[in-house]
């Protein structure tokens, strides 16, 4: 078994690490790459309330889900989550989301058609009506209202493109955070943080074969341990021999036949008493030394050998199952975060923050076309008003040729700035919906994703789930333990109602850690509040001295109630009821308890022909008062005839006749016949039903015990039939017996009790106790909440608010160029009417 847990062990340990151990590698080169990182404080609800507003009145990506969530829920295998997304991100919704691309598309429809405003030859044969010469251009209001304009203009762009790089560096922290904090929850996920107080993956399935290893039948533990546990045997032995004389002293008082023998009409006087005396015995012996040494033994065996050590392994195997998925699962969701591939985050960040970057240098083009722009709006804003020639000569080429440069550039840039300030719009609208099911991640949103995505929920997967609700999730129970062992159910071993469950804590503890840390704590009591040795405390003193006095003749007294009921014997003497069994009248033993110690019991003798005083009585006559001629053996018989003595009355007759049968019918068949119940040992030896004397129980020069045990520690008794000498017998040999017994516990008590009480705790502390609690309480998952936090932060309220900044910032540049390009036609118009006028008008001055 150990064996087999040991190879299973491994076998979990070479799959944990081979699935790993790459993804760990670029974790942790991603972690070198882009840790630490310090960012500012985020005002999560305006924030949040920002990536509502960019995805839009309705989140599409959560109603793609849910959709997708339904469609496959009745049962259309055809939908999933990507059908859906597609269908969300339709024309439709670019349009309705994204309007910039549709200015851009029709700003480049139109651009062919306004062609004709640039080329000479179609301004003048299409539009001849435009052929004039405009006398605005001198005017310095006209010219100072361009300029005003213009700078406005160029300035509000050149801010806005400045105003980018703010974009860029909220992507940039973005890109770095989200890559960060992804990196180090991937990292702490598998390998684990003791600052953090969870141990990892693989630490924990390291943990566990050392623990496997120490269970190995072969292991330095295990032999040590067996040694321990064969040395410590005997024990067990001793302590179950005087658990089994006190579980035989409790049948002799308490045996139905021995209390009140049925059909006799007599009680046991001394049985209660005794019993009493016997409990308190009892439950000193088993809050004792050697019972709790025995407890002890007896726990580590059973707990750390055979069928529980299969179970432990089972329920820390069931701990890894749930583990294992739940870092499946967070690797799937952050896993492409660390990957170096090229489908992995990294390549999709170097495009941001790479040395081969493509961001920046494309917001530093942003910004040098403003600076273009600008000079291109200067030299055609200068020229026109340089060399404009107020509509009395032709305008220099320059002027139509800057203003023109001007005009197309900025159209163009516009158109390009809609395209791409819209597409980055439909991302962020996206990216933003996506945050947001991010954001609020919990089991329920789980399920609906893994759902919308045709993934089947099994009860691994379900349980997966729920640990990261309980770890992860921002909108999770923060009071709630976030120990995997306290989350992590699995069927109760031995349910109390169908499908009840409990924690991989509770049951590890339950099963291994609990039973033997009590034992142990049982011993500690004990060794503080009783002495180990215990044969000679005064409650085992008062108990043997009892057991040792007893004349169980003279305790068995009549039952008056059921004398009295009698149709016969109601007629006696009422005195006889007080008369015992013997022959001759006994004072009891004063050690006997109240109140039987030192009372005097009237015998046969007195109730046959000796008479006696009784109380109430001046002399209680016996039987053979009312007899001519009585012939008496005790307690054979009453020989003679009621009535025939010469003072004998009839009301005597009855009295006497009633006495006699008594006598005859209850007390003497009592007296002398096997109607009483004896257990005895069985000799080890000797054939069954030979008895084992518990008096003779004795340690030999040797050191050696010798007792009524069999070689292998077990014991056996017999039961028989016995008369009241046999079974008074039967009692007194507990006076001895139990002074040997309790002799031989404390004589192995004593030689045992170091190598349990020190050497048996130390061995199963360090190799098994505090393993096991150090590997339960290093799953605290609470980490993981925080870096879902920073992610979500960096991914979301930096990265996809950066590119909100940019689409938007981009947009508003698109309608700044737009205005720019509007701006340059006013020279540009100007100048070419003037121009097409003279040329229009040179045929007619030939």
């Amino acid at each position: 078994m150990s064996r087999a847990l040991t190879l299973a062990t491994l076998l979990l340990r070479a799959v944990a690490q081979s699935n790993d151990s790459e993804i760990l590698e670029q974790a942790n080169a991603t972690v070198n790459r882009h840790c630490p990182v310090s960012l500012p404080e985020i005002d999560h609800q305006s924030e949040r309330i920002a990536l509502q507003l960019m995805a839009g009145p309705e989140n599409q990506v959560y109603g793609a889900v849910l959709e997708a969530t339904q469609s496959l829920q009745s049962g259309d295998s055809s939908a999933q989550l990507t059908t859906s997304l597609k269908e969300s991100v339709d024309p439709y919704f670019a349009a309705r989301q994204a309007f910039p691309i549709i200015l851009s598309i029709i700003l480049l429809g139109i651009w062919p058609f306004g062609c004709w405003f640039v080329c000479p030859c179609c301004t003048r044969n299409c539009c001849c009506c435009c052929q004039r010469r405009w006398g605005c251009g001198g005017n310095i209001a006209c010219h100072a209202c361009l300029w005003m304009i213009f700078l406005c203009l160029t300035v509000a762009a050149l801010v806005l493109a400045l105003l980018s790089l703010q974009g860029f560096h909220e992507v940039d922290e973005g890109v770095r955070g989200t890559a960060c904090f992804s990196a180090q929850l991937v990292q702490d996920s598998i390998a684990g943080n003791e600052d953090l107080n969870f141990i990892g993956l693989v630490p924990a399935v390291e943990r566990l074969e050392t623990i496997a290893s120490v269970l190995a039948e072969d292991s330095d533990f295990m032999r040590e341990l067996k040694g321990l546990l064969d040395r410590t045997v005997e024990i067990e032995q001793a302590a179950g021999l005087l658990a089994e004389m006190m579980r035989v002293m409790q049948f002799l008082l308490g045996e139905p036949q021995n209390q009140a023998p049925a059909g006799y009409m007599h009680k046991c006087q001394i049985c209660a008493p005794l019993a009493e005396l016997l409990e308190t015995v009892i439950a000193l012996f088993e809050g004792g030394v050697g019972v709790a040494l025995a407890n002890v033994r007896t726990t580590v065996n059973s707990q750390l050998q055979g069928p529980a050590v299969r179970e432990m392994h089972q329920s820390i195997q069931g701990t890894m199952a749930p583990i294992r998925e739940a870092k499946n699962q967070l690797l799937d969701q952050v896993g492409f975060f660390v990957k170096q591939a090229e489908d992995g985050f990294h390549q999709t960040s170097d495009y941001v923050n790479g040395d081969g970057g493509l961001l920046l240098p494309a917001l530093a083009i942003v910004v040098a076309v403003c600076f273009v722009m600008f000079l291109q709006g200067v030299a055609a804003l200068g020229s026109f008003g340089c060399c404009h020639q107020r509509g009395k000569a032709e305008d220099h080429v320059c002027v139509r040729c800057c203003s023109c440069c001007g005009m197309c550039s900025a159209y163009f840039w516009a158109a390009l700035l809609f395209l791409l300030g819209g597409i980055l719009l439909i991302g962020v609208s996206i990216g933003s919906g996506a945050c947001l099911v991010m954001i609020d991640f919990d089991q329920q949103m789980g399920e609906k994703l893994l759902t919308a995505l045709g993934t089947p929920i099994d009860d691994t997967v379900e349980m997966a789930l729920f640990l990261a609700d309980r770890c992860m999730s921002l909108n999770g129970n923060t009071s709630a333990s976030s120990n995997l062992a306290d989350i992590i159910e699995l069927p109760a071993r031995n349910p109390s109602y169908p499908g009840e469950r409990t924690t991989v804590r509770a049951d590890v503890i339950d099963l291994v850690i609990l039973p033997i840390q009590q034992s142990f704590a049982t011993l500690d009591q004990a060794l503080g509040t009783q002495p180990p040795a215990v044969a000679n405390i005064s409650e085992l003193t008062r108990l043997r001295e009892v057991i040792g006095s007893v004349n169980m003749k003279a305790l068995y007294w009549p039952i008056p109630v059921e004398v009295d009921n009698h149709p016969v014997y109601y007629k006696m003497l009422e005195a006889y009821y007080i008369a015992g069994l013997q022959c001759p009248t006994l004072a009891l033993d004063i050690s006997l308890p109240d109140p039987l110690g030192n009372v005097k019991v009237p015998g046969l003798n007195s109730i046959a022909v000796e008479g006696f005083s009784a109380q109430g009585y001046l002399l209680v006559p016996s039987l053979s008062h009312d007899m001519a001629s009585a012939n008496w053996t005790c307690p054979v018989a009453l020989q003679g005839v009621c009535g025939t003595a010469a003072s004998s009355t009839t009301l005597l007759t009855e009295r006497c006749l009633a006495g006699k049968a008594f006598l005859e019918e209850k007390k003497l068949p009592l007296a002398t016949e096997a109607v009483f119940k004896c257990r005895h040992f069985q000799d080890p030896g000797g054939t069954p039903g030979t008895k084992c004397d518990i008096t003779s129980m004795h340690k030999d020069s040797n050191g050696t015990w010798h007792t009524c045990l069999y070689p292998n520690g077990s014991i056996a008794t017999f039961d028989v039939d016995c008369t009241l000498d046999e079974f008074e017998q039967n009692m007194r040999d507990f006076d001895l017996g139990f002074l040997r017994a309790f002799q031989y516990l404390d004589d192995i008590v004593a030689s045992l009790l170091s190598g349990v009480s020190v050497d048996l705790k130390r061995l199963v502390t360090v190799h098994i106790i505090e393993p096991l609690l150090s590997l339960l309480g290093s799953f605290d998952c609470s980490f993981m909440r925080s870096f879902w936090q920073g992610l979500t932060d960096s991914l979301c309220y930096r990265s996809v608010k950066g590119f909100g900044i940019l689409a938007t910032n981009y947009v508003w540049l698109g309608i700044l160029y737009l205005g720019i390009s509007a701006l340059m036609f006013v020279p540009w118009r100007i100048s070419r009417d003037t121009k097409d006028s003279y040329v229009t008008a040179e045929p007619a001055q030939h």
